[in-house]
């Protein structure tokens, strides 16, 4: 069937389309009305056509104007016109659901996020979706700063760099993760100067989680040199703290990687043994 959408940009191409000659350009790239993006390769009936049909109300505000930033999305599981919603009206919706999660103190143990559910059906967004990256920033620029929510600063920086990931901004999530990872630094520096030593594993335990993040853009992006000292600052809070076994699986994961990427293959296999233990005791 069709789905109605918007133009949004003439003769688009990707930098990535290696596979199609140079001069090649879609003429058309198209906003469809549920926020996904897509192309139509040639202008004819059979890819795209005009339609009559008006865009959706947003079921919040109840109108359908759209702008380039501020569209109609349907990205969840709600039936009939309930899963259509403005990204600004979605923002609002979580950040405001958020903080009746941390007033009543369910928000890091009730296993409803509103940054990653829909707040009427539950289902989590996907990663490549409009809502999903709108939701992530949104948190981020609520949460990312404030020593009150530390379990909300921790996700909303973990949140935003797998979203960035995903869409294929590494750069940016590297340098979203050394901010991160910098403050964190010299907040257990402050910490450890001003005698407040029981809040320190806190902050270290969420370093380590961030460090876990920089090894997985550093693998992507090809930067060995990198990935060896942060897995072995990981692995000197991992002796330090009981992590959990998931996240201890993560771990070893990556550090087979590494030795894999590095040629060392006794090593490799040493810790891809680790995962196998460790994901059969949990």
């Amino acid at each position: 069937g069709r789905c109605s959408g918007t133009i949004v940009q003439l003769w688009y191409r990707e930098d990535s389309w290696d596979h199609v000659p140079a001069d090649f350009h879609c003429p058309y790239q198209i906003r469809l009305d549920n926020g996904h993006v897509i192309c139509a390769p040639k202008d004819i009936d059979g890819y795209i056509r005009t339609t009559d049909v008006p865009p959706p109300n947003c079921s919040i505000c109840l109108c359908n104007d759209q702008t380039e930033e501020n569209f109609i999305v349907r990205d969840c599981a709600c039936r009939g016109t309930q899963g259509y919603i403005h990204l600004e009206c979605l923002k609002d919706v979580a950040i405001s659901r958020a903080k009746a999660e941390i007033d009543s103190g369910r928000a890091d143990t009730s296993g409803f996020n509103p940054f990653i559910h829909c707040v009427t059906c539950r289902l989590t967004f996907s990663k490549n979706s409009p809502s999903s990256m709108v939701l992530a920033r949104a948190c981020y620029e609520t949460y990312s700063d404030e020593d009150e929510t530390p379990w909300w600063h921790s996700f909303a920086a973990k949140n935003l760099v797998r979203n960035m990931v995903e869409r294929g901004d590494d750069d940016g999530a590297k340098i979203l993760l050394e901010k991160r990872v910098s403050m964190i630094r010299l907040r257990i520096k402050a910490l450890r100067k001003q005698g407040y030593l029981t809040y320190i594993p806190a902050h270290e335990i969420e370093l380590s989680e961030l460090l876990l993040e920089s090894v997985d853009v550093y693998e992507k992006k090809g930067m060995l040199s990198e990935m060896k000292p942060t897995l072995d600052e990981i692995c000197r809070l991992k002796e330090k703290y009981e992590f959990d076994g998931p996240r201890q699986i993560r771990i070893n994961q990556r550090l087979s990687s590494h030795s894999k990427l590095l040629g060392d293959i006794d090593s490799a296999l040493k810790y891809a043994k680790e995962v196998l233990r460790e994901a059969r005791e949990e």
